[in-house]
């Protein structure tokens, strides 16, 4: 930037020049999701990153007014809502990865007349893997699904929806009173359907997501991953001091390995560079938790996982 403090197209090209090589590897790098084992979701294809891009140079967002810290005092209030008058069933659990029995509580939810709201923002999107579209048997009892591209569906975040059985539902649960923001037809103006007053049109970079690799596509990568986790579950069993509290049901596994601190073996993990794992608890005993997220998650690596993350159990 000159001293003038205006754009010198000069220098910004030279600038960029020393870096777009950088760049391109770093890019080129988490495409082919070369990272170790863990990602928290999924790498975002190219085509859901230029709707960013879109948004970034058009700035055309869902509703026109910047409701700002009111925000959070909806939120809230929502969930008070929900934990007062619903039953939350997931699909699958964040932690563990398993799946509720949608149609037993959605069955029980009808039969009490109890609102019941999905959590699919992790797992809803095994509905395009025809393989493991029967986790999420009894989805269509749900009043409210949320459902998450971003996790397994290659889109950069955040790409999020809603969805409820009855549109008027999404209204209400936002209602207030606000004279200068709800006044006539709103046309296309979503400011009454989303908690923050300004936000992008999310919508775009799952289109060009769905564009690009089509639904079978999509499906086949949530498979993969699944299909990637499950294949872990197998090898662990063949390492002694390892263990799997249960077979999984998505892309999650959790496992011990040894008695010691999971906490401990964690941290050397990631200290050493080799391998990412996050951890939680399960029934209060600490677990690592493997999500099989990254494309270029092979046999190899999980094989390589296990071989190292024994050794450094037996270390001191």
């Amino acid at each position: 930037m000159s001293s003038s403090q205006t754009w010198d197209v000069g220098e910004f090209a030279k600038a960029a020049a020393v870096t777009v090589d950088a760049l391109s590897a770093y890019v080129d790098e988490s495409q082919r999701g070369q990272v170790p084992v863990v990602r928290r979701t999924a790498p975002p294809d190219v085509p859901s990153a230029l709707g960013d891009l879109v948004h970034g140079v058009t700035n055309n967002v869902m509703s026109v007014y910047e409701m700002g810290a009111a925000a959070a005092t909806v939120e809230f209030e929502v969930l008070r809502w929900m934990l007062d008058k619903a039953l939350v069933a997931n699909a699958c659990a964040t932690a563990t990865g398993l799946y509720d029995d949608l149609r037993g509580v959605g069955e029980f939810c009808r039969e009490h007349g109890i609102w019941l709201h999905v959590d699919g923002a992790h797992g809803a999107s095994a509905l395009l893997s025809p393989r493991h579209r029967h986790l999420l048997d009894g989805i269509d009892l749900a009043d409210s699904v949320v459902w998450d591209a971003h996790k397994m569906l290659r889109t950069s975040g955040v790409a999020a929806a809603v969805l409820t059985r009855d549109e008027a539902a999404l209204d209400a649960a936002f209602h207030q009173e606000a004279s200068y923001l709800f006044y006539g037809e709103q046309r296309f103006d979503q400011v009454r359907r989303t908690v923050e007053g300004t936000k992008a049109a999310l919508g775009l970079k799952i289109f060009l997501n769905v564009a690009w690799r089509g639904e079978d596509g999509l499906g086949d990568y949530v498979a993969r991953q699944y299909e990637t986790a499950h294949r872990f579950w197998e090898l662990a069993r063949e390492y002694p001091g390892v263990h799997c509290p249960y077979e999984p049901d998505s892309n999650i596994v959790c496992f011990r390995v040894g008695d010691g601190d999971q906490r401990v073996l964690r941290d050397r993990l990631i200290d050493e560079g080799s391998f990412h794992l996050s951890s939680v608890e399960i029934g209060g005993v600490r677990h690592l938790r493997l999500t099989a997220m990254s494309p270029a998650t092979d046999e190899e690596t999980l094989r390589a996982l296990l071989r190292r993350v024994t050794r450094l159990a037996t270390e001191p």
